[in-house]
């Protein structure tokens, strides 16, 4: 067997070729004879952790801290693999630690400006990437986190002389030019934003986030959808607490309007087409990814930045929108008295693409999640209801009133994930 420095070495540089799994073998060989080597155990936390396996890599990396606890790299690997797992709290204090232990790594303060930033604290995230600046003002971390940070806070010329370093200091950094496409993304500029994931996955052809930055821009040519991601980013930007307000202020809006549409037949007219409007922004506001999704099956480029799972369900909302609309339909104009018997089955069908758009393929059934079992347990109960209420119309009834609350509520809740 080679020796063990030659191994370590061998597996570092299969890591920076992005070969996880290769290198994953190579230093396990080291810990088949040397257990207890820390520097071993870091590689192998890396691997995991770059191959999506975040749990075995934070088990990894404490056993590596437990031997050497004064490794400052050590807790920066910690905190990433917390942060990759959207658990910011542990992440920033393991980056404490990290920086505590050495505080001239500017690299420490470019994760942890990035972890502000999807807390939404846009001045805490360019605060921390200024002070990664200060220790080495080409770090490439702490340039994109300036950069996204600056967008954010809409000093947009600031953010584009940042933008401007970062890739003239590393033109062929695949992280650079998808935080460059993001800023386009979230600005509107689509075709920017394109040719920059492109060029991210022009260097590496399986960096996710730039296929999906690559998916969202190619999506947002279809117009719905592009109106909808806009809003989408304008109400994310205003907080937890102006989002509720809003949708709360929007929902009291619409029982005045009926309220009143209701009480005067003159403004009746004009007053039901805000109503339809709204129940129609609302809905599309829930289907619209997968309808853009089904959109991107007949693009040349677009096809092929979907997952099988992404192309499935679209196909699938389609399918059940077109059949439960028009079932509905039938049913509603295709006699005098409307029978329950299609029109509960139809609306059942139309809106069945509300909780299938929260789920993935295949389904987690090991899930211990709210987010999957609340979606997945309404569709369960909408299918089982469609063919209940041809066989036995009261049993059947039941069964569409509860998935009906279930969704009312579902629409709520949701909001809140």
């Amino acid at each position: 067997m080679a020796d063990i420095n030659t191994l370590i070495e061998r597996a570092a540089l299969l890591l920076e070729q992005n070969r996880y799994q290769a290198a994953e073998q190579e230093i396990k060989k080291v810990l088949a004879v040397e257990p207890q080597n820390d520097h071993a155990l870091a590689i192998l936390a890396r691997c995991y952790m770059n191959d999506g396996q975040h749990d075995k890599g934070i088990e990894t990396i404490n056993k590596a801290i437990s031997i050497e606890p004064n490794e400052s790299f050590y807790f920066y690997l910690l905190g990433f693999g917390y942060y990759q797992k959207d658990m910011f709290i542990p992440a920033k204090e393991n980056l404490g630690k990290a920086i505590q232990l050495n505080p001239y790594n500017p690299e420490f303060f470019g994760l942890l400006a990035f972890i502000f930033l999807d807390e939404k604290k846009y001045e805490e995230a360019l605060q921390h990437a200024n002070e990664g600046l200060e220790l080495d003002p080409e770090n490439i971390t702490c340039l994109n986190a300036r950069s996204r940070a600056l967008s954010k806070l809409k000093r947009n010329t600031e953010a584009e002389e940042t933008i401007s370093d970062t890739l003239s200091n590393d033109p062929d950094n695949k992280f650079t030019h998808t935080t460059v496409g993001w800023n386009y993304f979230e600005r509107g500029n689509h075709k920017k934003a394109e040719h920059h994931f492109r060029e991210a996955l022009r260097i590496d052809a399986g960096f996710e986030s730039a296929r999906l930055g690559l998916k969202e821009s190619l999506k947002s040519h279809f117009t719905p959808y592009k109106l909808i991601v806009q809003f989408s980013l304008w109400m994310s930007d205003k907080g937890k607490t102006f989002q509720w307000i809003f949708i709360i202020g929007l929902y009291v809006l619409f029982r005045v309007l009926r309220n009143v549409a209701n009480t005067n037949q003159q403004l009746k007219p004009f007053i039901l087409p805000l109503i339809v409007l709204y129940f129609v922004f609302i809905f599309f506001t829930w289907i619209a990814n997968p309808i853009a999704n089904f959109f991107l099956l007949f693009h040349k480029d677009g096809k092929y930045s979907l997952t099988k799972s992404e192309s499935i369900l679209s196909i699938t909302t389609i399918l059940l929108l077109v059949s439960g609309i028009s079932l509905a339909s039938y049913a509603y104009y295709g006699f005098s008295d409307v029978p329950e018997h299609l029109l509960f089955p139809g609306m059942i069908l139309a809106t069945l693409p509300i909780p299938l758009s929260k789920l993935d393929l295949p389904f987690d059934l090991k899930s211990k999640s709210l987010k999957f079992w609340y979606p997945f347990l309404l569709v369960v109960c909408g299918a089982l209801a469609i063919p209940v209420i041809l066989l036995i119309p009261e049993a059947g009834s039941g069964l569409a009133v509860v998935y009906g609350l279930g969704l009312i509520t579902f629409t709520w809740v949701a909001n809140a994930w």
